[in-house]
């Protein structure tokens, strides 16, 4: 009978990089389906591909918000 491996290895983890900048923390907490991650900052880390999808949508969140804010700041 063939044996079961844990699909959960980390071998399907993908490699994230969060910048780290002066002044904030250095590491960013993500919660995917009531499990808890945090990411350090600054260097290259291994994480599940769903951490790496809520980490790529929050940058992408962010940059968005900072685009309005500009705009805004310019218009008036």
């Amino acid at each position: 009978m063939a044996e079961t491996k844990n699909t959960k290895a980390k071998d399907n983890y993908v490699p994230v990089f969060i910048p780290f900048i002066e002044g904030e923390s250095e590491s960013q907490f993500v919660s995917v389906n009531d499990k808890d991650y945090l990411v350090r900052k600054g260097e290259t880390v291994m994480v599940p591909p769903e951490v790496a999808e809520v980490l790529e949508n929050s940058r992408i969140q962010q940059a968005s918000a900072s685009k309005r804010a500009k705009a805004l700041q310019d218009k008036s």
